[in-house]
């Protein structure tokens, strides 16, 4: 037992052994990354003008241990420094250009990542070693920075981020004219340190010199200085991408106002007093003039149609339910069978599709059974009502150039937002615009999903339409949110996407009643809306003088009562009027048989033929610094809180 200990003592001491090693090596190397090379000097030669743009050359001496390809060098394009007037902190987020940009003696390569403009000197194929020399130079463009109290020259001199310590720092600013010299701060050290003490500041007329004998890794030095307002004239601005982003917002609203105006606009819908459905409208029909869209409750609604024309009939049956629960539990449902009494040869080629399709297997079906040959008889169902009401000019619901406009009009709801999106991202010289896509797209559905409960707002119930606009709001606003952050991250302030947001509103809604109805559909919408409005208020001595003119009324119009959602309340007009079953229906029930014991039949036979529209299993270099902040006015400032600056190394 003893020797077995000491095995496991052994194993566990060597595994936390190489551990240890792993761990070391990893750090050997990274430690060895970063030791390729010493910075012996850094120098910085910086001519400020007098429309705040900068010619820079920067001096690079480095030693290497081992070859190497080349350095890197990245500049930040935009900055975040904080300011004090009167007591309040003010935040400037601004941001710059460089262009120009040339390497003496080596070939580079220049391109953006991450909000920096990077510089790769050096060739992949050809390594180099001893002391070497890098001379960069560009210019940059400090860009308005939209205080009304004073200028200020603010800009990380010396950059926080450069691999290797740095033996001797010299930096050399030429201002454009005279100054206040009083007003300079120089801060040495890393990211938010403050240290005035270690850089040797002098000024000779308009000329600044900046000695740091020894810095850090990742130490920099940061040059502030305060000007008078008005120092800097004729200065880069950005303002006119805002403008140009709040045009565009606006124009997105004119457009869609436009279009509603030359294409959306209804003719008058007069709603008739109506007892009946008009002649040779079918309930599927009825549903899809009131919405423009084919549905499964306008299936559901041909079939007792079907029963009520004489062409079928409805058996209910209670049988032991299928499955563990009815084998073991004895539990029971209600299953129904479809009995065909006649064929169907109407001139309506979706009726006679759903009618095939209810009996492709036989004369005498279970609804449950024919699930999965029903599906492709109902999409095609589907396609024939609404190719029945499209390649009919007369039938036509809407005008294409409607259906067009609110296509149009839904794409036009994510202009604000992607507007914002990309003039701030653009401003801030980041890549924000790459998700402008996406969240243009995510806005656009949930329009789309809002409008839906527009569309069916004859057919929807009052709860059903609320959830559906409620459901599109809130992808609306997690969309709305999103481009906040975005535009957050660009560095701009909120209003923005405020105003986008403000603006895509208005536009929904003209997309939202854009689709514009033909003379005849918005005539026979009058007659449908009629007809629904009498089933849902229709009082009893009208109700009784039309079923003794009619006993099977309640039958005749029980198919629209369901298309248009008012079953029930159909039921309910009934509730004290003696009915006779229906020919067509055989229930189970031995109880007096009435409308509420009926529709409660109805019900589930509704629930079971929507079982058929549900489809079958089997159907188709280095780290990268996103910026400086940081600074008060009057010093108080740190290291790496201006801008510019950035960082480097080797490779």
């Amino acid at each position: 037992m003893s020797t077995l200990n000491s095995k496991r003592k052994i194993s566990s001491f060597l595994i936390i052994l190489a551990v240890v090693l792993v761990i070391l090596s990893g750090a050997t190397d990274v430690s060895c990354a970063y030791s390729t090379f010493t910075t012996p000097e850094y120098s910085v030669t910086i001519d400020v003008h007098e429309d705040n743009t900068l010619s820079v050359r920067e001096e690079i001496i480095i030693d290497t241990y081992a070859p190497i390809h080349g350095i890197y060098r990245y500049i930040p394009l935009r900055g975040t420094a904080y300011l004090e007037e009167n007591g309040e902190v003010i935040e400037m987020n601004r941001a710059m250009s460089i262009k120009n940009i040339d390497v003496e003696e080596y070939i580079y390569d220049v391109s953006n990542e991450s909000g920096n403009k990077v510089v790769k000197i050096g060739n992949g194929n050809v390594t180099v070693h001893g002391k070497l020399k890098y001379v960069i130079t560009y210019d940059c463009t400090l860009y308005e920075d939209e205080l009304d109290f004073q200028d200020i020259f603010y800009y990380n001199v010396i950059p926080q981020g450069w691999d290797t310590a740095i033996e001797r720092a010299e930096v050399t600013v030429n201002m454009p004219k005279s100054f206040d010299k009083e007003g300079i701060y120089a801060y040495v050290g890393p990211y938010g340190y403050a240290d005035e003490e270690r850089a040797t500041v002098t000024v000779e007329g308009n000329t600044i010199n900046i000695t740091s004998e020894y810095l850090s890794a990742y130490e920099g030095i940061t040059l502030q200085i305060d000007l008078e307002e008005g120092y800097f004239t004729g200065v880069a601005s950005t303002n006119w991408m805002t403008y140009v982003m709040y045009g565009i917002m606006a124009f997105a609203v004119v457009l869609a106002a436009l279009l509603w105006f030359l294409y959306g606009r209804d003719p008058l819908v007069i709603k008739t007093v109506e007892f009946y459905p008009p002649d040779d409208v079918t309930p599927a029909e009825a549903g899809f003039v009131l919405d423009g869209i084919a549905d499964k409750e306008d299936i559901v609604s041909m079939i007792i149609w079907f029963a009520d024309k004489g062409y079928l009939a409805i058996e209910e049956k209670i049988e032991e339910k299928k499955g563990l629960s009815g084998k073991l539990l004895g539990k029971e449902e209600s299953v129904f069978y479809l009995h065909k009494k006649r064929n169907y040869y109407g001139n309506k080629f979706f009726a006679r599709t759903i009618f095939d399709g209810l009996f492709s297997t036989g004369n005498d079906v279970a609804i449950s059974d024919i699930a999965e040959d029903f599906w492709d008889y109902y999409n095609v169902s589907k396609d024939e009502l609404r190719a029945y009401h499209r390649e009919d000019p007369t039938k036509e619901l809407f005008t294409a150039s409607s259906s067009v406009s609110r296509m149009l009009t839904l794409v036009l709801t994510a202009v604000p937002a992607a507007s914002a999106i990309v003039f701030t991202g653009l401003k801030a010289h980041i890549e924000s615009y790459i998700t402008a896509p996406l969240v243009s797209l995510v806005i656009i559905f949930g329009y789309m999903f809002a409008c839906m409960a527009y569309d069916r707002r004859h057919t929807y119930s009052k709860g059903k339409q609320i959830l559906t606009i409620c459901t599109g709001g809130i992808i609306v606003i997690m969309a709305f949110i999103s481009t906040m952050a975005t535009c957050g991250l660009a560095g701009s302030d909120y209003m923005a996407p405020i105003v986008a947001l403000l603006c895509s509103v208005p536009i929904f809604i003209f997309a939202m009643i854009m689709k514009q109805r033909t003379d005849a559909s918005a005539k026979l919408l009058g007659r449908l809306l009629g007809f629904k409005e009498f089933i849902r208020v229709a009082e009893l001595p009208r109700i009784e003088m039309l079923v003794n003119d009619d006993p099977e009324y309640f039958y005749r119009i029980l198919p629209y009562a369901y298309v248009f959602g008012l079953s029930n309340e159909w039921a309910s007009r009934f509730e004290s009027i003696a009915l006779e079953p229906p020919v067509w229906y055989y229930g189970y029930s031995n109880t007096m048989f009435n409308s509420y014991l009926f529709m409660d039949s109805i019900e589930r036979y509704a629930d079971a033929v929507g079982k058929l529209t549900i489809p079958p299993a089997d159907a188709d270099g280095g780290s990268i610094d996103f910026g400086g902040g940081g600074g008060f006015g009057g010093g108080g400032g740190f290291s790496g809180g201006g801008f510019g600056g950035g960082g480097g190394g080797g490779w």
